[in-house]
């Protein structure tokens, strides 16, 4: 049942999205964030409550402003609430010790973000199996050959020698994709992948995607533009940091 977006005319803040049939992996409860500076507080993100199910692929759209990098960092773990719940699996996260959501993030969660995040003057190879060596969920003796089993699979097989640095931002992207499937994640998030690619090398950035959640990827997409959002198919919105719709 979709939720009911407007009450008496207000805009409401409480919008749960919630599933049946499928496991839930994160689970977001009143999740807010305060910015403070000497200036005042703003408040990105206004009693966020959602849950992300096993083997979906969404898009998280709003104009800018709206929250939507906030929430994917939240949600990616790379930040925390002002208050609020995240559960992922059945693990409160705000309850874990640094170290312990510091390994659960390395080991579950691969981010794509628009601005690469690439070591520049680091070979492609040395890029993807960068993360491995963070985690214990693949062997030493393995790194090599998944890194590359991972360029093939994103169409950059013989490249993986050349510095980053001489990349166009196509190939990048496709090497932070690889780079973000390195430990095995349950879930993907991508923070506006194609906002410095032309329309070609956008639409190989999503068809990987889609790809990935073909063979069973968990997918959250933020992105500002509609021809993108288009490749999930569940569908949440963002607006002055609140959850005021979905299509699911």
């Amino acid at each position: 049942m979709k939720p009911k977006i407007l009450q008496d005319g207000l805009l409401r803040t409480d919008i749960r999205i919630t599933e049946t049939g499928e496991e839930t992996v994160e689970t977001l409860d009143e999740v807010r964030k305060v910015y403070s500076s000497k200036g005042g507080s703003y408040e990105a993100l206004r009693g966020v409550s959602l849950s992300i199910r096993r083997g979906g692929f969404y898009s998280l759209t709003g104009p800018s402003g709206s929250g939507k990098s906030t929430l994917l960092h939240i949600m990616g773990m790379l930040d925390s609430p002002t208050s609020g719940k995240i559960q992922y699996l059945s693990r409160q996260v705000g309850d874990l010790p640094d170290s312990s959501l510091s390994r659960l993030r390395g080991d579950e969660i691969g981010f794509v973000f628009q601005a690469y995040n690439l070591v520049q003057r680091m070979s492609v190879l040395r890029n993807v199996m960068l993360p491995m060596s963070f985690s214990t969920k693949i062997h030493a003796a393995e790194r090599r050959e998944r890194a590359m089993d991972l360029l093939e699979r994103v169409g950059m097989l013989g490249k993986e020698n050349k510095l980053v640095l001489q990349l166009s931002g196509g190939e990048q992207q496709r090497v932070a994709i690889a780079r973000a499937l390195a430990n095995r994640p349950s879930l993907i998030f991508a923070d506006e992948p194609t906002g410095n690619l032309d329309t070609e090398n956008s639409g190989h950035v999503m068809g990987l995607l889609r790809e990935i959640n073909e063979d069973g990827g968990t997918i959250v997409v933020a992105t500002h533009d509609q021809d993108i959002a288009r490749f999930a198919t569940k569908h949440l919105k963002l607006r002055d940091g609140s959850l005021v719709g979905d299509e699911i």
